[in-house]
């Protein structure tokens, strides 16, 4: 098992940016962990070799959706 250097962990921790991020709108909730099934791995494989995560893209993909559907309005 690995040996953690406490000095440089704390170092790290103490540096970090550990604050939660507000929202804009205080009455919007906001869902954790929705689970997107069959997802071709073809389509994970393309958005890790651009570096990108896949929750993100999923909820930019969702949210221009609603927009362009009317659904939610422009921010």
């Amino acid at each position: 098992m690995a040996k953690i250097n406490e000095d440089v962990f704390t170092s790290v921790a103490n540096e970090a940016n550990l604050k939660e991020k507000k929202h804009n709108t205080v009455d919007e909730e906001i869902q954790r962990y929705v689970m997107v099934y069959d997802v071709p791995k073809h389509w994970l494989n393309q958005l890790k070799k651009n570096k990108l995560k896949a929750s993100q893209f999923f909820k930019q993909a969702v949210m221009e959706k609603l927009q362009r559907d009317g659904m939610i309005d422009k921010k």
